[in-house]
């Protein structure tokens, strides 16, 4: 629908007034609170210290149940008032302006400069005198560095989540408290960190939702995560390159190249994504440019899991070098090349040579052709063995540590020489 994770809340949609509970994807949200036990009011989904602070609080647990059947949960409402879904929730009361729920974050975790928000979804309670009729709620949110430094931001005006719901109050002589005609939807509420000026969001250590800005309140509350918005691979890299890595790129050592481009390689780490496939693929094309057998591989065996932009394009150039890599006799490029072509393409004559090319060196890799030999007719088996004898003969199968050591590089890997026998 368009609502994005990074962006505020909506107060309309299609031009009528809307609300909205939208919740990212598990790897852009980092749980900070949510309400499934008591226990949330004590340590947050981060590890830290919850502290309340000229506040009550309440834990609601999910489902419908009454005070009579869980006596002390009157507050939640569950026979007075409508919840679509009845979730479990927190239930925070105040009294006088001030009060406040603080999150600490421990060791000023760093997470909070690559995301996008603060969010979380909530409702007023019209059922408590806390509430005045027909009045919206608000409060602040403040963000503390490990400095001290403190930024605050104070929830909008017209901010959908805290509005007073529409319906109507009934006495009801069996339900104490009486009844709430309308429904109680938890909506989200969003504060963008771009709002927060003046902190170290590498180094934040609490998170507090102050009750600042009404003389009174009860919300409900269901959770309290940090997000980010969906993002493309981007040049992000949790260090820059060496300089000298980069220098000896630049001026043509292929190793170097090979290096910088796994480098590049997009990773992801807490659903947050690092590297930039474009740097890798240029790095990756000027190495097998080069017949750098090593790179050749590599640049296959990313292309082969990459699912972004110009995919098609990668595995099809990476494709090309992987072939002028077996031509080299690079074994893990025969590897997946015989995987590539009798179990992906279906290829079943060139996946039968190249396993046959093994058989002196790798005979357990080399048994799978007898796997889809069903596939071919005898002469075509015949011709394949002789084909991959005759290349036995004269040729070699190389590892990386033979193309390394053709390499005049000084950033070259060499695997330690295996001590002699006594």
């Amino acid at each position: 629908m368009g609502m994005a994770t990074s962006a505020l809340a909506p107060a309309e949609l299609y031009e009528l007034p809307a609300r909205t509970a939208n919740l990212a994807a598990k790897s852009d949200r980092i749980p900070l609170f949510i309400p499934a036990s008591a226990d949330e009011f004590k340590t947050n989904g981060m590890g830290g210290e919850v502290v309340a602070e000229g506040v009550t609080t309440l834990f609601c647990p999910s489902g419908f149940y009454t005070p009579a059947a869980m006596p002390g949960t009157e507050g939640c409402r569950r026979v007075n008032l409508e919840v679509p879904g009845q979730p479990a929730v927190a239930v925070i009361s105040w009294t006088e302006p001030g009060g406040a729920l603080r999150f600490k974050v421990p060791g000023g975790a760093g997470v909070f400069s690559i995301l996008s928000a603060l969010s979380m979804r909530a409702a007023i309670d019209p059922l408590s005198p806390l509430n005045p009729e027909g009045q919206s709620q608000a409060f602040s949110i403040q963000l503390t560095d490990a400095a001290g430094n403190r930024a605050t931001v104070v929830t909008r005006p017209d901010e959908p989540a805290l509005q007073y719901p529409p319906g109507l109050f009934e006495e009801d002589s069996f339900f104490e408290g009486g009844l709430f005609t309308g429904r109680v939807p938890l909506t989200s509420l969003r504060a963008l960190l771009s709002q927060f000026p003046g902190v170290n969001l590498a180094a934040i250590t609490e998170i507090a939702v102050i009750f600042d800005q009404t003389p009174s309140g009860s919300l409900f509350f269901s959770d309290l995560e940090l997000v980010r918005g969906p993002v493309e691979w981007r040049a992000t890299l949790s260090a820059p390159p060496p300089p000298e890595l980069l220098a000896a790129a630049e001026a043509g050592d292929v190793e170097a190249q090979r290096q910088l481009a796994n480098l590049y390689r997009p990773t992801s780490a807490m659903g947050i994504y690092y590297g930039s496939s474009e740097q890798a693929v240029y790095w990756y094309r000027q190495a097998c440019a080069a017949g750098y057998a090593n790179a050749q591989v590599d640049f296959f065996d990313f292309a082969s899991s990459y699912d972004g932009p110009n995919a098609e394009i990668y595995l099809a150039e990476a494709t090309a070098c992987l072939e002028d890599a077996i031509r080299q006799g690079h074994r893990m490029a025969i590897i997946n090349g015989a995987f590539q072509a009798a179990f992906v393409n279906h290829d079943y004559k060139t996946g039968f040579f190249l396993y046959a090319l093994l058989e002196d060196s790798e005979p357990h890799y080399a048994e799978q052709r007898w796997s889809f030999a069903g596939n071919l007719t005898a002469a075509e088996i015949d011709e394949a063995e002789q084909a991959a004898a005759e290349w036995r003969a004269n040729n070699q199968i190389k590892d990386y540590d033979d193309f390394f050591i053709e390499v005049n590089s000084p950033f070259r890997v060499v695997s330690p020489t295996p001590a002699a026998a006594p």
